[in-house]
């Protein structure tokens, strides 16, 4: 993660239970710009619950870039949205 212009790190937790992970790890360290975003480098581990805690490393490169604005509803999905109310679905 040396040399990066901005770092990113998740950290997933999972709840206790057979045959899934406990932990995963992923960090993102962005290198330079790459047209409409970054490409840099990309570290991961996979902490697995087997008979003993095996951890399972991950590393490579990644490229990160923005997605386009949303698309706007049209007009006749507009008027429509009037009789769509609240978004309420229970009575009560």
């Amino acid at each position: 993660m040396a040399g990066a212009l901005f770092a990113i790190t998740m950290v997933t937790n999972y709840a206790p239970g057979p045959d899934r992970p406990t932990k995963d790890v992923m960090g993102f360290a962005a290198k330079e710009p790459a047209g409409d975003g970054y490409r840099g480098s990309y570290a991961g581990v996979t902490v697995a619950n087997a008979p003993y805690i095996a951890p399972i490393a991950f590393k490579g490169t990644f490229r990160m870039y923005r997605l386009g604005p949303a698309p706007q509803p049209s007009w006749w999905a507009r008027v429509l949205d009037i009789f769509k109310g609240c978004g309420r679905t229970k009575s009560g």
